[in-house]
């Protein structure tokens, strides 16, 4: 994207995402660097493909991501506030 990479829209639904909110992001690129991946993870993303990608893989990866927001929204109205997003708060005993 010229004047708004993808790093920049990830960044944005960071700012406009609620903490404990899970944002079913998955970034397709050409870049196959492994930064480019680690970058859009750390970012938010929460799966990664490059192209050349196989339209069944990305039909079921994204499934996927809906089900477990499916998920993750009935979880959050069971137990709201308790669910960390990220597995560095997860505690450690």
């Amino acid at each position: 994207m010229p004047e708004f990479d993808g790093y920049a829209v990830l960044e944005q639904l960071a700012r406009c995402t609620p903490k404990n909110d899970f944002r079913p992001v998955m970034v397709l690129t050409a870049d196959v660097m492994p930064e480019a991946k680690h970058r859009a993870l750390a970012l938010g993303a929460k799966d990664f493909l490059t192209k050349p990608f196989d339209f069944i893989e990305s039909i079921l990866r994204i499934s996927n991501l809906l089900e477990t927001r499916l998920l993750y929204k009935r979880l959050h109205a069971l137990i709201p506030d308790e669910i960390p997003l990220q597995p560095w708060h997860l505690k450690r005993d």
